[in-house]
Order: structure tokens, then sequence, then C-alpha cells
């Protein structure tokens, strides 16, 4: 038998833009003798059109990964290939298609596919959400084409921040326009003024312009009072707080609750401080002589309570952590009772209750008794176990409102008002009830913005210790010897 060439149709010289991928390109291959054909390519220009720039499909077109092959017959079979262009190339690149048989017998064709430039959006670097306005907040941005660019920032509450109070270092308010060279990394930064006596969390956006193409890179800023900020005082007759019935703030495989707690007697504190318990869920119960900290876990409340011995009147801070197997309390970073449930388990809650901070929860949305006489600041609610290191660095330390498993996190900043804000931006805001601004109070609670956990160190001079007041007023102590009060 007498050995033929296969035969392609021709190709048509395409057109496509910068950064997209082409439209379906197709043409034709016959073989008299009904062979598999080897479809191969070669770019003329790798830095438009790379070797793996080129794919083919088709009904009779398979693959095994690194090459392609069409089952053909005397009658036309169809090939059809896509192309992606190597990123922010333009130019044209001669393409030529070959099909090769098993004898090596080929057919080529070859057309020029030519990649339009398009101006590009500048790109804007990733900017971590921050838990403070104070300071300066700094990102890049590329602009690929070398073409000015104009960034503007902007506030979604001009209530927390206005946009007259944002300004960009370098120019004389929120808006600049700078000048680029291509592919060169920017840097910028930006100085944020607060409004005074407001606490909320707000978003900032950056806008990026540049010829035909603009980009956005949004951000939350927690605006808070320096230092240890607020916090909210309960009366023990009806003050509370109704965190509300989501299902969020009711973990079942794993959870951490911490917070900074206040009483000025601790020996007579008898009530509930935190709680969503009514047949299921967790609860910090202050009993005659001990923390009761109770969950529930495989049909029963399982307790690690321990004493409160001599602890000290004042401010402390409570953690409570569950992996699924071990529940675990703390207090001021030291871990005082576990529990082993020998086994995985999960917690199971009551349907509908609220979470409440300052009583006992009951089955719906206000408290059924033991109302809490005391002082609670920075309450986090997590869906995941917080480790001992975790909870000993960060205590004293408050949050950005986007850590890793935290579901809720109230720094009780506020100066007046009922809405308790949840900074996570996930809206598990609280409604203060019972309650007048009087009982918005500055906080005593160890807190900054830089915790203060410190015990590492050799001399006295390794350690240092910022303290801030709600009002503005800070100072800075430095080791040598002794002690500061």
């Amino acid at each position: 038998m007498i050995k033929t060439s296969p035969v392609m149709g021709e190709i048509n010289d395409t057109t496509m833009d910068e950064d997209t991928v082409s439209t379906a390109i197709s043409f034709t291959v016959t073989d008299i003798n009904e062979q598999a054909l080897t479809i191969t390519y070669i770019s003329s220009d790798e830095s438009i059109i790379s070797s793996t720039g080129i794919t083919f499909s088709g009904s009779q077109v398979s693959t095994n990964g690194s090459s392609y092959i069409v089952s053909t017959t005397a009658v036309d079979t169809t090939v059809t290939l896509t192309v992606t262009p190597e990123t922010n190339q333009s130019g044209t690149a001669f393409i030529t298609i070959t099909v090769t048989d098993p004898d090596g017998m080929t057919a080529t064709d070859s057309f020029n596919l030519t990649v339009t430039s398009v101006d590009d959006p500048p790109v804007l670097s990733i900017i971590s959400d921050i838990g403070t306005a104070a300071g300066e907040i700094s990102f890049t941005f590329v602009e690929a084409d070398g073409d000015t660019v104009s960034l503007t920032v902007t506030s979604s509450d001009q209530s927390l921040i206005s946009d007259s109070n944002i300004r960009i270092v370098g120019a004389s308010g929120n808006s600049t326009s700078l000048t680029t060279i291509s592919d060169v990394a920017q840097s910028v930064s930006i100085q944020l003024t607060q409004e005074n006596n407001v606490h909320g969390l707000v978003t900032l956006t950056i806008t990026a312009s540049a010829v035909g193409a603009s980009v956005t890179e949004s951000f939350n800023v927690i605006v808070s009072p320096p230092g240890s900020g607020n916090a909210l005082e309960f009366d023990g007759s009806n003050d509370y707080v109704n965190l509300g019935n989501s299902s969020a703030l009711k973990p079942t495989s794993a959870l951490t609750y911490e917070m900074w707690i206040y009483h000025s007697n601790w020996s007579v504190c008898d009530s509930n401080i935190f709680s969503n318990t009514q047949g299921g869920g967790y609860a910090l119960i202050i009993a005659s002589t001990f923390f009761k900290v109770e969950t529930y876990i495989g049909g029963n409340y399982q307790y690690v309570n321990f004493s409160k011995g001599s602890i000290a009147n004042g401010w402390h801070h409570f953690a409570f952590t569950f992996d699924g197997r071990y529940l675990k309390s703390y207090l001021d970073g030291e871990q005082k009772a576990e529990t082993d449930m020998g086994g995985t388990y999960t917690i199971s809650y009551h349907g509908t209750n609220s979470t409440i901070i300052g009583g006992e929860a009951g089955d719906g949305s206000t408290p059924t008794f033991r109302y809490f006489d005391g002082k609670v600041d920075e309450l986090r609610v997590w869906n995941v176990e917080r480790t001992s290191e975790q909870i000993k660095s960060n205590m004293c330390k408050k949050l950005t409102g986007d850590e890793t498993g935290l579901v809720a996190y109230y720094r009780f900043d506020h100066l007046s008002g009922t809405t308790l804000v949840d900074l996570t931006g996930n809206g598990y805001d609280g409604i203060v009830n019972n309650m007048t601004d009087s009982d918005w109070i500055t906080s005593g609670a160890a807190l900054g913005d830089n915790s203060t956990y410190d015990y590492m160190g050799s001399v006295a001079s390794d350690f240092s210790v910022t303290l801030s007041h709600s009002d503005g007023d800070a100072f800075t102590a430095f080791g040598d010897s002794g002690t500061y009060t």
C-alpha cells in the first residue's frame, strides 16, 4: 500500500488582547490512511507564546499530558486550538502547527498571532486588618505600563474616621497622583486621625487608577481609645448584654472564650458572667467558693472548676478552651483545671436561646437570674482551641479582629449607646439592656496594643513596658531594678 502524507486546512492570522485567552481557533486534518497523528507547534517568540501556551481539543483529540494525538479519517477532522499568551506580553509570534503520522510523514501550516497591548490596572498589595488607627499604614502597588497612578483612600464611616482625616504621606489629603516605573513596586503610607470619643469598626478602601483601568483594596481598622480603653459595669440587678442566638457563638467541636472580669470582692461574688446554658451550652459561673466552668458535653454538664482561693480583688483574665476531648480553664494566663472526656465529643446547645453577658441565659433572650455585679472587658469567642501560649501571649494585647478562628470580638470601648459592636465584622453585635451611658467606664484591665505578658530575659534591662490610659496619657518604664507602681 502506498502511504500519503496527511493534509491540514489553512489557519488564518489571528489577533487577541493581552492577558486574555483566545477564542477557539479551528483547523481540519485528513489522512486517507486513517492514522493517529501527533500534533506539535513551534512559536517564533516564546516570550509571547510559550511552549505551553497552546492547547488542542476536539472530539477526536486526546492527550497524555505531554503530547496531543488526533485520530483521523479520509473525511475532515476538526481540531481546535486555544492560546494563552504570557502575562503582560504583547507583540506578534509566528506559530507553526505540525501533524505527524507514525511513519514520520507530516503536514504543516503557519499563521501570525498578534497580541495587542492593553492598559493594565495597577496591582495593590493586600493589607491586613488593623487593630488601631494610630501610626502609619503602609502598602505597595505596581503599575505594569509605567503610567501615572491616581490614589484615593476613603472611609466607610465618616463618624469614626472622616475622609478629611485621612492623609497620604507626601500629599495634602486622602488623594494623590504618582509617577511610576513599569513593573517596579512603589511604597505608600497613610496616616489616620480618628474622631474623638468614638469606637467601632471602619473599612478603608484604596482606589488606584491608571489609564483605562482601576483597582481597589479594602481593609478594616478598629477605632478605640488608647490603652485599656473602656469597660462595661453591671449592677447585679438587671443589667445584661444579649449577643443573640446565632449558632456561630455556639461552636460544637472546638471552643475558646476569654475575657477580662472585675469584682471589688471576689469572695462574696455569686453570679453568672457569661452563658448560654439551658439544657446545653456553656457558662462561666462564680459560685460561693469557686469558679464554676460548665459545658454540656456527652449528655451531661462537664466541669473544669477551680477554687477562688486567695484571688486578689480587682481585674483578672479568664479563659476556657475545648478541643473535642480536653476542657481547660485558665486564670491570668495560668491553667487552673483540666477535664479529660476520654474520647472525642461535641458541645450540645439549646436551639434558640441567646448568649448572655451578665446573667444566667435561660431559654430565651432575657436572663432568668444570677445577675453579675462587676465589670467586663475584652470578650473573645473562638471556634478553635487556643493554646496556653496563645492565651498568655495575647491576653494583655488587643486583637485586630481577623485572627484565625475568631468568631466574635468585643472591646467594650464605647462611651455611650446600647450596642456592643462585634469587631470581627461578622455582625454579632450585642444589645445592652437596662443600662445607661454612665455604665461605660474607664477600664482598669491590663490591656494595650502590645502584650505585657513578658517574662523572658536575663537582666533587668531586657524588660520594658508601655502603659497607656484611655484619656491619652502614656508612659514607658525600662527595667533597672525594683518594682513600678
